[in-house]
């Protein structure tokens, strides 16, 4: 599924040699994205396929909500884990660039881990800290209703082991679009002009520029979030 096969601080022997011993037994290895198939494909014998299977979604559970009416707030959401991995410390970088020029804005960071506190503080520091949400981490039946309640998803993240992106698929399935970095299986998940935006990595600017783009033209995130829904219908139904 990712950082059990690509090594984001680096190779390590002991674990490769495991991983390689366990895939030698199996009948059947899967992965849930072509590019992670690609770096699972070093650690099982030669011949043996490698069976791409994405994670799914539950279309009836993730789905659009009512249009919102004009003037409300433009909320951008992250929901992932606050962990280096996903960068959102990225996020929050974007979102003081993207409140700057676009006052009528907020950020929900949805998650929970270490970088919680420096997060807040860094919100304060960029005087942000009243238009930027800590819901912690959220129950499963509540994230549907989160997703849809947004205007837009931001999946900025830092290491390759991002393999697929669950949280992007799940946006889409709600018709919303989505701005996530260029690296592991992102790209797999988020189609680049058509379902949302990618970006390289670790970048701010980028980040905002892209957010910036899609506040002011409504129907280009119209158009990206259905595409988005009838993308994930599809890509599902492989």
């Amino acid at each position: 599924w990712g950082q059990d096969v690509i090594f984001d601080a680096g190779p390590n022997p002991r674990a490769q040699t495991s991983l390689r011993r366990m895939l030698a037994r199996s009948r059947f290895v899967p992965a849930t994205t072509h590019q992670l198939a690609g770096a699972t494909a070093a650690y099982v014998p030669p011949k043996m396929p490698i069976y791409v299977i994405p994670f799914g979604v539950d279309l009836e559970r993730f789905r659009p909500a009512a249009p919102k009416p004009d003037g409300q707030t433009f909320t951008i959401g992250f929901v992932k884990n606050l962990l280096p991995k996903y960068g959102p410390e990225v996020a929050l970088e974007a979102f003081a660039l993207v409140h700057r020029q676009r006052p009528n804005t907020k950020l929900i960071l949805a998650g929970r881990g270490v970088l919680k506190d420096s997060l807040q503080r860094r919100a304060a520091e960029l005087k942000i800290q009243d238009c930027v949400d800590f819901p912690g981490r959220l129950p499963h039946e509540k994230i549907p209703q989160l997703m849809a309640g947004l205007d837009l998803m931001v999946m900025p993240s830092v290491f390759q082991s991002e393999s697929f992106g669950v949280a992007a698929i799940e946006a889409s399935a709600c018709g919303v679009p989505v701005v996530a970095s260029r690296i592991g299986g992102v790209p797999e998940a988020v189609l680049d002009g058509r379902t949302g935006i990618l970006v390289n990595p670790g970048d701010p600017q980028a980040l905002a520029d892209s957010c910036l783009a899609l506040i002011d033209d409504p129907e280009r995130r119209r158009q990206m979030g259905l595409a988005g829904r009838r993308w994930v219908i599809l890509f599902l139904a492989r």
